[in-house]
C-alpha cells in the first residue's frame, strides 16, 4: 500500500515512486552512490524556510514539592525558537539534439537522456554528502579540507565543535554540547589503526553507545551513525565478529547493519575518487579536518520530531523549451534540515584511524 508522503517522512525513491517514471528514472541515479541523500527520510514541503519549538533542558520548569496547607510555587518552562532555510540545487542539463535525434532513430547504443541523468545524480549524492559533513558557507577558512558553499547548508563538522575549538560552539547551531562526544574521555582514544585489538574496538563500541545514551531517547531509539568506510572495517576486523551487530533490512528492503537500533553506514570519498567524505586525517582533539590520522563517527536522529527534513519538490528533471541546438531539462531541487531537539545530531571523535 501507498505511504501517505504527505504526513510522512520517507526517503526519496519513495517520493519519487508516487510523483512518475521520470522522478524514478532520476532518483535511481542517485542512489547509484552511496551517500546521505540515500539515508534520510523527507517531508514534502513547500517551504524555503522552516521554524520550529525547541526544548532545552536547561529551559525545563523546576519542580517545587510542598508541605500541607503550603501555596505551591509557580514554574514555567522556556523555549527556543530555531530556524532553517532549504539550499537549492539547481542546474540545466543540455543535451543536444542531433545525438537524441540519431538515437530516437537508430534506437541503439545508450539513451543520452539517461546517460546525463546517472551521472548528474551521482554527482548531486557525492555532493551533498560531502557538504553535509563538511560545508562551511561562512568562507572562515578554517580547513582545506571544508568546502565553502554560502549557498548550501552548513555541514555536521561544523555544527558539532568540542569545547577547545575557537570555531562557534554547537549553542550557535541550536545543539547541546552534550551530543560532542570525546571518545578518549579526556585521554587517548581508541586506536583502531593496523590491526586493531579487541580492546580498542570494544572501547569505540562502548563510546557509540556513550553517545547514543545521550540523544534522546536512550540507545535503543533507531538512529543512523555515519563513519568512513575505514572506520567500518577496522572495527569489525578488532571484534574479530559480526555478532555484536544485527543486519536485516528495513521496510523498504534494503540490508541494514544495526548497533542496538542504530544503523551503522559506511561511507566513501568525494568526486575526486580518493578525498574521503568523513575525515580520516583529523586531529585528536577534533577541531581540525586535517594533519593527523584521527577520524569522527556523526549520529543523527531520523524522527522528524527530532531532526526535521525536508524537501520542497520531489527530485525530478524537469524539460524545458528547446534551446537552439539544445534539449534541455532543468534541476531545481531545494531541501534543508533543522534540529528540532538540541541532541537530534551527535558526534564521536577522537578514534585513531591511521
Amino acid at each position: 500500500m501507498p505511504i501517505a508522503i504527505n504526513s510522512t517522512a520517507v526517503p526519496l525513491h519513495e517520493h519519487a515512486r508516487q510523483t512518475g517514471a521520470l522522478a524514478m528514472k532520476f532518483v535511481s541515479s542517485v542512489y547509484g552512490e552511496d551517500g546521505v541523500l540515500k539515508h534520510l527520510n523527507f517531508k514534502t514541503d513547500a517551504s524555503l524556510d522552516k521554524s520550529a519549538t525547541q526544548y532545552k533542558n536547561a529551559g525545563l520548569p523546576t519542580i517545587n514539592y510542598r508541605k500541607v496547607n503550603e501555596q505551591t510555587v509557580a514554574t514555567v518552562g522556556y523555549t527556543k525558537k530555531v530556524t532553517a532555510s532549504a539550499s537549492i540545487a539547481s542546474n540545466v542539463i543540455p543535451i543536444d539534439r542531433k545525438v537524441l535525434a540519431s538515437w530516437r532513430k537508430n534506437g541503439t547504443g545508450p539513451d543520452p537522456i539517461k546517460q546525463q541523468f546517472d551521472m548528474y545524480g551521482r554527482a548531486l549524492q557525492i555532493d551533498s554528502s560531502t557538504k553535509f559533513f563538511n560545508n562551511d558557507p561562512t568562507g572562515s577558512g578554517a580547513s582545506s579540507y571544508i568546502t565553502s558553499d554560502a549557498d548550501a547548508p552548513t555541514g555536521l563538522w561544523f555544527r558539532t565543535q568540542p569545547s577547545a575549538s575557537t570555531l562557534p560552539l554547537p549553542d550557535f547551531y541550536d545543539l547541546s554540547s552534550q551530543i560532542v562526544v570525546d571518545a578518549g574521555e579526556g585521554s587517548t582514544g581508541p586506536d583502531l589503526s593496523g590491526t586493531p585489538t579487541a580492546a580498542n574496538a570494544m572501547k569505540t563500541l562502548a563510546m557509540i553507545e556513550e553517545t547514543l545514551q545521550r540523544m534522546p531517547g536512550g540507545p535503543n531509539k533507531p538512529r543512523k551513525a555515519f563513519m568512513d568506510f575505514k572506520t567500518m572495517r577496522q572495527l569489525k576486523l578488532g571484534l574479530g565478529t559480526s555478532q555484536l551487530f544485527s543486519v536485516d533490512k528495513d521496510q523498504f528492503g534494503r540490508s541494514v547493519t544495526r548497533f542496538y537500533g542504530c544503523e551503522l553506514i559506511p561511507l566513501g570519498t568525494m568526486a575526486d575518487g580518493s578525498t574521503r567524505i568523513i575525515s580520516v586525517t583529523e586531529n585528536a582533539g577534533g577541531t581540525a579536518l586535517t594533519g593527523s590520522t584521527y577520524t569522527s563517527i556523526y549520529f543523527i536522529d531520523p524522527d522528524p520530531d527530532c531532526f526535521y527534513v525536508w524537501q520542497t519538490n520531489s527530485m525530478v528533471p524537469e524539460k524545458q523549451a528547446v534551446a537552439g541546438t539544445q534539449e534541455e531539462y532543468m534541476v531545481d531541487w531545494a531541501w534543508g534540515f533543522m534540529p528540532i531537539n538540541d541532541r537530534a545530531i551527535a558526534r564521536l571523535y577522537n578514534i585513531k584511524i591511521s
